[in-house]
């Protein structure tokens, strides 16, 4: 995981991955993060768009 950019509350992130960028967004969905609430907000491509929430 390579980071990008970093704004206000926006981070933009490069991350390698092995699958496409539908089945991470569906894994990380499935999580349960102790710390953390995740909401993919949009998969297209390459590229997932999410939310990060404290819990």
């Amino acid at each position: 995981m390579y980071q990008r950019e970093y704004a206000g509350k926006t981070a933009v992130l490069d991350v390698e991955i092995t699958d496409n960028a539908e089945t991470m967004a569906e894994e990380l969905a499935g999580k349960d993060m102790e710390t953390f609430e995740v909401t993919i907000t949009g998969v297209s491509g390459n590229r997932v768009e999410l939310e990060l929430k404290s819990k």
